[in-house]
């Protein structure tokens, strides 16, 4: 037998043959010698006979004597690849993610004696056969759980570690090399969920108490609840319509648009009842994991009965592997509440998908494999034959243009069942006083107004830190990343300056290192600043801070969204997390601090960005009572800012489907960016210079930009280029191909190529 299969881990495009004694299916796993080394690999075809004049190298081993993908995921894999150009050998690592450990994992089978009723999970399979053991999973006979040591030590708190101790008090300690990774760490999240840091550390509590005792951090509990919110909701009549007309062609692919606050969830909810009452599994993705705690309250709320599991990256590994292998080996009403990674769970009985806050940038990983998690969403739904549910208030552009072509159903729900929409008002920035560049007073009236009453304000800084960079006001020197091409952050709660690309890490200096001057000033403004402004106009109020700086972990990420939710804060600052679908109806007040930041970004999508933040934002306010939504701008007269005030996500549409007609942009073609890096600039232009070398010349449907540096040209220590390529769509298919055999042969040690098919931001 002859075995097609995808080298894993590799950046490689293509596939390699290889002979294998074994019986093998497709799907499975396998050991083969490439180049050299032993590695796994993953069987895509098979077929009899080798091909003539070749001489083929043998399988080594079969590592899955039965797949766990099935030739469904092989197909979503391949196609995945194709279409965004990505590694396959990396596409189908992503569906095991170090998953298939059995090690810990054990499987409690009812149907044996209380002596042999619980097994290690290897074991188990070896003995019922992997679809033997799906029966008995899915029919309620046996289930999966962790080892007992893991088991009984779970408890009702996390435990928290954090620094406490300045970059000053620190210098001049010696400390072991485990303690530095600590502190280094601790630096860039100076607060994370202990089990978290030991994990990706690699080390153990006793480093942590060492430091403890040194008084440079801080261990503290924190309880965890067992959050559920309960509602007792009856469809509204334009909900039930919409949903008895998703169901009359229930297996097709669908977007429901809605206005913010209209019940979408409850429409996707009572569609995920029906298909999870006929045994199947339901995923419902969100975009951040920021929003996993109250989407998992509001599943469990709604789904008493249904085992409901979250899955993103800051679980543990063994908690992953645990709701892995239940949605592998098909556990009953199973719903799983995930980011991006958990499209790629290999379900046994999977009966929908749904992608709640379509329209989020997070949805597309721009590390490698790179893909949308959107696009491989449809793939999936196709080649599944199940039911596909996109949803939003402001869905990308590319998927409203799908639905207003006929490829996907357009679902329109235009009203909110309680409260009514916020009233949005552009306030102008221009010629401000000092006193006003952060907080007008038109602003600062409503906050003191909010406060008075009792109500909750959630206040929008664009970026994170105190200021965005660090200046010396005598010579000008302004102070940078020595691995990237931006400025640092100042951080004044550590008195830091910060690289929010690398990590790297600097105590704020006492002098310019320039020219000597002791004038330093910190420029722009970030979520510390709005907050220390908000502590010296309010010092009564509760003032939350969330950004991914202050709010490390599921567990304290939990405990703040349910304090908004029951009105337990005042004022909360963030960034863009705070827009991403929270619900509190004790909201009344949205406030933008700089609505113009993002518009300068070049990207050809920053404005329907910015117009989703800006919307999705309004749109937290006014959920059960009147609300009141203020933008701060320095552009007021931007035709732009209309369509935000009249919260008209289809007007906006279409006048800027119009402007990407007219400059080729997607949805009207297919764009291609290229990223080359490396640590030479010359051999990062050159790999794109020999790549543009080999497919056609712009003309003929291809226009080209590039090669030219990358929007930041230098990052974590590497030299960025970039090409973009636009192509009519028809012509993709052939010059994609050729770009994956060019990639194949340039990419090496000395330069990485990174490819984006129509990516939702081409910054950075």
């Amino acid at each position: 037998m002859v075995v097609n299969v995808a080298i894993s881990g590799l950046p490689l495009h293509r596939t390699f043959s290889y002979l294998c004694k074994y019986a093998v299916q497709i799907g499975a796993r396998v050991l083969v010698d490439f180049r050299g080394r032993r590695t796994t690999a993953y069987v895509l075809e098979t077929s009899e006979l080798p091909p003539e004049g070749i001489k083929l190298k043998s399988v080594i081993n079969v590592i899955d004597p039965e797949p766990l993908i099935n030739e469904a995921d092989v197909r979503v894999a391949v196609e995945t690849s194709k279409a965004f150009l990505t590694p396959i050998g990396k596409v189908f690592d992503l569906y095991f993610g170090g998953h298939g450990e059995f090690s810990t994992i054990y499987a409690v089978d009812s149907t044996k004696s209380e002596t042999n009723k619980r097994q290690v999970l290897k074991k188990w399979l070896l003995s019922h056969g992997v679809e033997g053991a799906r029966e008995l999973v899915s029919n309620g006979f046996a289930t999966i759980e962790s080892d007992q040591k893991a088991k009984s030590s779970s408890r009702k708190f996390s435990e928290y570690v954090e620094l406490i101790a300045s970059m000053n008090e620190i210098a001049d300690l010696k400390l072991g090399k485990n303690q530095l990774m600590v502190i280094n760490y601790l630096f860039m999240k100076p607060k994370e969920e202990l089990k978290v840091l030991l994990a990706r550390l690699g080390i153990d509590r006793k480093t942590i108490e060492s430091l403890e005792k040194k008084k440079l951090v801080r261990l503290e509990k924190i309880g965890v609840s067992s959050w559920i919110e309960k509602k007792e909701v009856t469809l509204t009549d334009e909900q039930l319509k919409v949903k008895e007309s998703i169901e009359k062609d229930i297996n097709s692919q669908h977007l429901l648009l809605g206005v913010t606050g209209s019940g979408k969830t409850e429409v996707y909810f009572e569609l995920i009842e029906d298909l999870i009452s006929q045994g199947r599994s339901a995923l419902l993705l969100v975009p951040e994991i920021s929003l996993t705690p109250q989407t998992i309250a509001r599943v469990k709320g709604r789904f008493p009965e249904a085992n409901v599991y979250p899955y993103h990256s800051n679980l543990t590994k063994r908690e992953r592997a645990i709701v892995w292998w239940k949605a592998v080996l098909g556990e009953p009403r199973m719903i799983i509440v995930g980011t991006r990674s958990a499209l790629w769970i290999p379900f046994y009985k999977l009966g929908i998908i749904v992608i709640d806050e379509e329209h989020d940038e997070s949805y597309y990983q721009t590390t490698e494999p790179c893909y949308d998690a959107a696009v491989v969403a449809k793939i999936k739904s196709k080649i599944y034959g199940i039911p596909l549910i996109l949803s939003s208030a402001t869905p990308s552009l590319s998927t409203y243009y799908a639905a207003i072509k006929g490829e996907l159903k357009l679902h329109n729900l235009k009203t909110r069942p309680v409260g009514s929409m916020p009233k949005v008002k552009v306030i102008d920035m221009r010629r401000k006083g000092p006193g006003e560049r952060i907080i007008s007073h038109e602003l600062q009236r409503v906050l003191e107004a909010t406060f008075n009453t009792g109500k909750v304000a959630l206040i929008l800084a664009m970026r994170k830190a105190f200021a965005n960079y660090l200046a010396c006001t005598n010579c000008g020197y302004i102070f940078r990343c020595p691995s990237c091409d931006v400025g640092l952050s100042y951080h004044r709660s550590t008195h830091t300056l910060k690289c929010h690309h690398c990590g790297f890490v600097h105590p704020v200096p006492a002098v310019c290192p320039l020219c000597g001057s002791k004038e330093l000033k910190a420029r722009g403004y970030g979520t510390e600043r709005v907050e220390y402004e908000l502590i010296k106009r309010f010092p009564a109020a509760k003032i939350v801070r969330f950004d991914r700086e202050n709010v490390t972990s599921p567990a304290e990420t939990e405990r703040l969204i349910k304090d908004i939710v029951e009105g337990k804060s005042d004022f909360v600052v963030g960034t863009r997390l705070i827009s991403k679908g929270l619900d509190a109806p004790n909201v009344n007040l949205v406030a933008v601090i700089d609505a113009d930041r993002n518009l300068s970004i070049p990207s050809f999508t920053a404005r329907e960005s910015l117009f989703q933040l800006l919307v999705q934002m309004s749109g937290r306010s006014g959920r059960r009572e009147s609300g009141i939504s203020l933008i701060q701008t320095l552009e007021p007269e931007d035709e732009f800012f209309r369509f935000v005030k009249q919260n008209d996500y289809e007007a906006f549409a279409q006048f800027e489907l119009e402007k990407r007609r007219l400059f080729h942009y997607p949805p009207y073609t297919t764009l291609i960016r290229i990223v080359a890096s490396s640590s030479d600039p010359f051999i990062a232009r050159k790999a794109l210079e020999d790549l543009l070398d080999g497919i056609p010349q712009p003309g003929s449907g291809v226009e080209l930009l590039g090669p030219i540096e990358a929007p930041i040209p230098k990052l974590k220590g590497e030299y960025r280029f970039h090409i973009m390529l636009k192509l009519e769509k028809e012509l993709f298919p052939e010059i994609s191909a050729t770009i994956a055999d060019l990639m194949d042969k340039i990419e090496g040690a000395k330069v990485k190529l990174n490819c984006y098919v129509n990516p939702r931001s081409t910054f950075p």
